[in-house]
């Protein structure tokens, strides 16, 4: 889940509970969020923006950087810049999904443990699962939806690039869930020092996810990879809000991926995103597409997803 015009369509007006107080911070507390800091004011001159035109992923941008400069990011999920872009706190449907996850037989064994919240970016907890947030919910949601539409199962991959990372939420389940390969978030500087600081904050090995600025450090980056396996994109309401230009210039680079899990909303900034999917969609004949709408969440919502079609 990517930025505020697809989530606020999803919020609810239903009350938050509310995150338990912060302790002080410890030396390893304040040297997180000095190393942050240090990411932020380094990564100033990167050259990312050609690749980003739509102003709400500049303004946003701009904003993080303020609240990481200026308070304790031991709180960033209850900023309002990331309540409104990239965190589902308690929106109504979420009750429906999980149910969803805990109809499933390995309910207990697998996703129960799989959403089990860290104190990381301090979130609040769910009203109907307190050990979880609303947010990890929703994004456990999405790939049991992907697993069951495709018959894949996360851990069993060998390479997952996810275009628009959040604040590093679904890269923390993949690993939740088993999932040991080789993980590449695609992100705006800002998101990726905060991904980074996020995922060290919750005890992930720093060196377990590789990062890219640009489309060329993603085409290099894969390059690089060499060791083929199987491969998935991901992209939760994010290649469907940035520019088509640059949703064209990605799909060379993600050609021969064997799956996709996609979501997105009918239309943003004047696209229309079920055109646009639809033409998508003819660039990876070598995989079998399901397209359903996201009947149960407001706003007009679709996923999309693509698996290699058996020889």
């Amino acid at each position: 889940m990517r930025w505020s015009a697809g989530l606020r369509s999803r919020q609810s007006s239903r009350r938050t509970v509310e995150p338990p107080p912060l302790d002080a911070p410890s030396a390893h507390d304040l040297a997180l969020a000095q190393q942050l800091r240090d990411e932020i004011t380094s990564g100033n001159d990167t050259p990312t923006a050609g690749d980003y035109t739509e102003p709400a992923w500049g303004d946003n941008s701009k904003q993080l950087e303020r609240l990481v400069m200026a308070q304790d990011p031991r709180s960033f999920l209850n900023w309002d810049i990331i309540r409104s872009s990239m965190f589902v706190a308690d929106a109504a449907y979420l009750d429906q999904e999980l149910s969803f996850l805990r109809s499933n037989p390995e309910w207990a064994t697998r996703w129960e443990p799989a959403v089990q919240e860290r104190s990381a970016g301090n979130p609040p907890p769910f009203r109907n699962l307190p050990t979880s947030s609303g947010n990890l919910i929703h994004h456990a949601y999405h790939v049991a939806k992907f697993e069951v539409a495709t018959r894949l199962r996360v851990e069993q991959l060998d390479l997952v690039v996810e275009f628009g990372g959040g604040y590093g939420s679904m890269r923390r389940l993949l690993h939740n869930l088993g999932f040991r390969g080789t993980y590449i978030i695609h992100d705006l500087q800002p998101f990726t020092a905060l991904q980074k600081y996020f995922l060290a904050a919750g005890g992930m090995d720093p060196n377990s996810t590789l990062f890219s600025t640009s489309l060329n450090d993603l085409g290099r980056t894969l390059d690089d990879r060499s060791d083929g396996g199987s491969s998935l994109l991901v992209g939760t309401w994010s290649v469907s809000e940035v520019p088509i230009s640059l949703r064209e210039s990605l799909v060379p680079l993600v050609q021969e991926f064997d799956s996709q899990l996609l979501a997105y909303q009918d239309s943003f900034a004047g696209n229309d995103n079920v055109a646009f999917f639809h033409n998508w969609q003819n660039h990876f004949q070598h995989l079998t597409w399901c397209v359903e709408r996201i009947s149960h969440v407001p706003g007009n919502q679709r996923y999309a997803f693509g698996s290699k079609t058996p020889e």
